[in-house]
C-alpha cells in the first residue's frame, strides 16, 4: 500500500491510500481518510486521485515503474476461477475475493474477506444480454441483504473496474438502492 499524507498544520491531516497492484496506470485512484489529530484514527471521506506524470526526475527524486507487469484489463472482462480481486465499496469497506469455484449456473464464485475477517458469499458474473453487456457482482453476509457492484467497459482503468454500487433488501428486491461507487481490482 501507497500512503500519500498531507497536513498543513501538524495536527489534522487527509491520507490518500493506494493499492499497489493500482500503481500502474494514471491516475491512481485511492480511498481517502480524515485524521482530526494525527494520532486519532482514520475517518474515512472517500475517493482520491493522484495524477502520476512521467517524465525527466532529478537523481534525487528518480521514480521507479512498479514491479510485476501485469497487464491491464480489457472489455469484455470475464472474471474467472482462480483470480483474487479486491473490492471497495464507498463509504462500505473494503474485500479482498479469490474466486475458487463455479455456481450451478457457471459463474465464478469465491469467498470475500474483510480486513476484521468477516466472511462473505460472492458471485461474479460476465452478462451479455437484451439489456445490455457488463459484469456484476453479488455479495452477502447472511444469505438475505446483499451488495451488488455493476461494472461496463467505461469504467476500465488498468487492472481496475469501476462501477455503481447497489444494496438489495432480499433475494427477490431487483431495484436495490444506490449506494455509491464500488472499484474491483484484479490483483
Amino acid at each position: 500500500m501507497v500512503w500519500i499524507d498531507l497536513t498543513t498544520d501538524g495536527k489534522t491531516m487527509t491520507s490518500c491510500a493506494f493499492e499497489i497492484s493500482g500503481l500502474r496506470t494514471s491516475p491512481w485512484v485511492g480511498r481517502a481518510y480524515y485524521y482530526q489529530d494525527i494520532k486519532a484514527k482514520p475517518e474515512r471521506i472517500g475517493d482520491c486521485q493522484a495524477l502520476v506524470k512521467t517524465g525527466a526526475a532529478s537523481a534525487g527524486n528518480a521514480a521507479s515503474p512498479p514491479s510485476g507487469g501485469a497487464a491491464a484489463l480489457k472489455w469484455p472482462v470475464k472474471p474467472a476461477v482462480g483470480q483474487t480481486w479486491t473490492l471497495e465499496v464507498q463509504g462500505r469497506g473494503v474485500w479482498t475475493l479469490s474466486l475458487t469455484a463455479r455456481s450451478d449456473k457457471g459463474s465464478p464464485r469465491g469467498m470475500a474477506l474483510t480486513a476484521s475477517g468477516q466472511k462473505w458469499t460472492a458471485y461474479y458474473y460476465y452478462v451479455n444480454d437484451s439489456t445490455g453487456e457488463g459484469v456484476i457482482l453479488d455479495m452477502t453476509a447472511d444469505g438475505q441483504t446483499y451488495i451488488g457492484c455493476e461494472f461496463t467497459g467505461s469504467g476500465i482503468s488498468g487492472r481496475s473496474l469501476r462501477g455503481k454500487a447497489y444494496l438489495y433488501a432480499s433475494k427477490d428486491d431487483k431495484q436495490g438502492t444506490a449506494a455509491g461507487s464500488c472499484v474491483a481490482t484484479l490483483k
